[in-house]
């Protein structure tokens, strides 16, 4: 900044007689309040102002589920001789992005003989105790350094994980589970259960790959059969809608015994699952079948 003072000087001379001439300044000037100020010597005061910002950004990833909006927390900490002990908080955007607030510089962040200056921050993520999340446990180092470009403060950052990375990047993982047995009962006329050859029966469907999903089943002396548990996780779930839906069929396979018939009802079961965020799936089964008048 400059100084806008004006100063008059009145130089009153005098002749000594002597081949000398004695010169005496009077110095005044007009200050703010508009009266006349007699001083010894003009003074210019000046001073020099600079400034600039940083704010760092970096990005949030989740992988099994759809990102909330402020479902993850961050801190950005600093403790260093010039700018203190302090602490910022930031959370993603529905896209995973975050940003703290803007840190800002001055000329008291600056080396005067150098022009320059360097600070160091530490970035984390908020283990925040969710159910079904694990948090990332990458911290990473933030090196700031600051040139003076005649009052403007230029910032370059240089970022390291102790991942190894060298940008503000979290991935966590959202992990649930579930699981349904489908089963059955088996009735025979004619003859005690107890005393009849175990009847088979077979259960058929697909994974969420496409992949052929086989369970097979006797029944036991009172009628019961069941196919086993049928396991569930994050990957067999919609991670928009947190729900998805699996069918099977369930049929009764011929074992060719003498004096047997064997049934010829074909079993839908449509299994709906439905995450409730907090890491666990909930697995229902709804059961149809076509009648012998082609009802289901």
């Amino acid at each position: 900044t400059y100084s806008n003072r004006v100063y008059t000087i009145k130089v009153s001379l005098t002749d000594n007689g002597d081949g000398t001439i004695t010169a005496i300044p009077e110095i005044t000037y007009v200050d703010e309040a508009g009266a006349t100020q007699t001083v010894n010597e003009a003074l210019f005061e000046n001073s020099y102002q600079t400034g600039g910002g940083l704010i760092l950004s970096g990005v949030k990833l989740l992988n099994g589920r759809r990102l909330e909006d402020q479902q993850f927390g961050f801190v950005l900490e600093a403790e260093n001789a010039a700018q203190g002990k302090f602490t910022l908080e930031a959370r993603n955007d529905a896209n995973g992005a975050f940003a703290f607030d803007e840190i800002t510089y001055t000329e008291a962040d600056v080396d005067p003989a150098t022009h320059t200056g360097s600070y160091e921050y530490t970035v984390r993520e908020v283990d925040e105790g969710e159910t079904g999340y694990n948090y990332s446990g990458v911290v990473y180092t933030v090196t700031v350094t600051l040139e003076d470009r005649n009052g403007r403060i230029k910032a370059t950052t240089a970022i390291k994980g102790t991942d190894g990375s060298e940008e503000l990047k979290f991935s966590n993982e959202y992990h649930s589970e579930g699981e349904i047995i489908i089963g059955g009962t088996k009735s025979l006329t004619g003859r005690d259960l107890e005393d009849a050859p175990k009847f088979s029966f077979k259960l058929t469907g697909q994974d969420k790959d496409g992949n052929p999903v086989e369970r097979t089943a006797t029944n036991d002396a009172n009628g019961a059969f069941a196919f086993g548990k049928i396991e569930y996780t994050q990957e067999d779930i919609n991670p928009t809608t947190m729900t998805g839906s699996y069918e099977y069929t369930v049929t009764e396979e011929e074992q060719n015994e003498a004096g047997y018939t064997y049934s010829k009802v074909v079993y839908k079961v449509k299994v709906n699952l439905e995450d409730n965020g907090e890491g666990k799936i909930k697995a229902t089964s709804v059961i149809t079948y076509v009648d012998k008048d082609g009802g289901t």
